[in-house]
């Protein structure tokens, strides 16, 4: 390597080594839920047939008028450049303070936030459960490993993913994770 490319091979290489740093360091995006997003859920919900309530934990149609949503869960990705938020959240819909369903809400690209998908009444159930000792805002999905984890910093505020479901506390660092999915 001869002395001019010396100093733009260190630059670069710093360059990318702190954009893989940003990229292990996330801030978790929170989308601006207006009252559209809870007259769409109610509309959404009033739509499912009476006898198909109960396939997402809603015993009957009075039950729909309870309904409130939870704090949004974004949704990343990884890759080889770290990573990535994929502009979906996991809404949580509670009714008497139980997160029964999920509800995916995707921000499209004219900036509108819309209702995907619904269900996910078991996953659900490991939103509420993690959620009652840990404070997390996002789930990390890796779809080589075709796995969920749940992500939240540590008391050193160091990112920690928890897969899912949780059957022991096992903590990963994203390091740990980038070396199951070789």
């Amino acid at each position: 390597m001869n002395l001019k490319s010396k100093p733009t091979f260190i630059l670069l290489a710093m360059l990318m080594v702190a954009g893989f740093a940003y990229s292990q360091n996330p801030t978790i995006p929170q989308p601006d839920l207006t009252e559209d997003i809870s007259k769409s859920i109610t509309l959404f919900l009033e739509e499912i047939p009476s006898e198909l309530l109960t396939n997402y934990g809603i015993k009957n149609k009075d039950e729909i008028k309870k309904a409130t949503h939870g704090n949004p869960i974004a949704v990343f990705t990884i890759d080889e450049n770290g990573l990535k938020f994929t502009n979906t959240w996991r809404l949580p819909l509670i009714i008497d303070n139980e997160q029964i369903a999920l509800f995916t809400l995707h921000k499209s690209s004219d900036d509108k936030y819309k209702i995907v998908d619904f269900g996910a009444t078991l996953l659900a159930e490991e939103f509420s459960k993690f959620g009652k000792e840990n404070d997390f805002s996002a789930i990390l999905r890796v779809y080589k490993l075709r796995k969920d984890f749940f992500m939240y910093k540590d008391s050193r505020n160091e990112w920690k993913f928890q897969p899912i479901p949780v059957k022991e506390k096992r903590q990963y660092s994203l390091n740990e994770i980038i070396a199951l999915m070789k």
